[in-house]
């Protein structure tokens, strides 16, 4: 029996409570944020809360990317990411893990 490495990935972040995965609210723009008022639910009521962490996008136009995070605002569920811009998604929403 095999297991794809994704999977692994998946249950081993599960099994020590480090795996954080939403749909983003807005199609990703060809610039450094990324909208998931999804985001909400985890942040505590607290700016910059994901500050450090890196955020892997799944699928569409930047699937396999993978950046820190530089800043985060609870207000609007956005954060920004560190490096060259994103590519767009056009009207595709995307899904991402923390």
């Amino acid at each position: 029996m095999t297991t794809a490495v994704s999977t692994l990935e998946q249950r081993l972040s599960q099994a020590i409570g480090d795996w954080l995965q939403v749909t983003v609210s807005t199609a990703i723009a060809a610039n450094n944020s990324i909208i998931a008022t999804a985001l909400q639910s985890y942040d505590g009521g607290r700016d910059d809360f994901f500050v450090d962490w890196f955020c892997y996008i799944t699928d569409y136009a930047n699937i396999t990317v993978l950046r820190q995070v530089s800043d985060y605002a609870t207000a609007t569920g956005t954060l920004t990411v560190r490096g060259a811009a994103l590519l767009t998604d056009g009207a595709n929403i995307a899904t991402i893990r923390l």
